[in-house]
């Protein structure tokens, strides 16, 4: 049997691992960080709609259905499932993420992770680091909408998005572990790539113009000739 890692000060990416059934939220964790790292952007993907839709194709109750995008500057989104859930279900068993690609990168630079604190949702947004600790930039808001989908809302400013890149992407995932996945299932929207985006702070840089010399005349001196005195007698 595989026996998890030990989970440095008894947390995964804010998700704690303390109470019963410690070592199936431990391979629920690994799984958590196992799908962020896997999360790889298709470059040269083609602009997709800001909507799209996803199979009954994993077993649980947070197989995606469709995920919904509405708004620039502060994007929500709403990640639809096939099934009902409840918040208290999740507790422990069940993740909503949504990643970002602003960097243009192979991989994907912010994400969020929606979960259950027994009786309401919590979401934070992290800073994905390739070679260091990802990084806890905050909460953001996120909502129940009803009883198959979560909504949440992120300020695109709180991201470091060069304003020179005209584009971003982005990616909805799921995961759950319970009654119905005694391992993890993972479902994902887009199943491949990610949907393009276009950036609201977009700011080209300015085109630097050369100065047309302006040319001055030269005037050429005339030539005045001096008289020959006449000699006097």
């Amino acid at each position: 049997m595989l026996t998890p890692p030990p989970v440095r000060t008894g947390t995964v990416l804010g998700v704690k691992l303390e109470g019963s059934n410690v070592a199936a939220k431990a391979c629920l964790a690994i799984a958590l960080m196992t799908a962020l790292v896997a999360s790889i952007v298709v470059l040269g993907a083609s602009a997709a709609p800001s909507n799209t839709s996803d199979g009954n194709d994993t077993k649980g109750p947070l197989d995606i259905k469709r995920v919904e995008k509405l708004g620039n500057e502060k994007p929500r989104w709403t990640i639809v499932n096939f099934r009902d859930w409840r918040v208290e279900r999740m507790w422990d068993h069940g993740y909503v993420i949504v990643n970002l690609d602003t960097f243009g990168s192979r991989r994907y630079d912010y994400y969020v992770v929606v979960r259950s604190k027994g009786t309401q949702l919590s979401a934070t947004l992290w800073r994905d680091r390739a070679r260091k600790d990802d990084v806890r930039i905050g909460f953001v808001e996120s909502w129940k909408r009803n009883g198959r989908s979560v909504a949440v809302r992120i300020a695109l400013r709180r991201l470091n998005i060069p304003k020179q890149r005209a584009f971003y992407y982005w990616q909805a995932r799921t995961l759950y572990t319970g009654r119905d996945c005694t391992t993890v299932c993972i479902d994902v929207a887009p199943n491949k790539g990610g949907v393009q985006e276009p950036n609201p702070l977009f700011s080209p840089s300015p085109i630097p113009t050369t100065p047309v010399p302006t040319i001055t005349p030269t005037i050429t001196p005339s030539i005045t000739s001096t008289p020959t005195p006449t000699p006097t007698g």
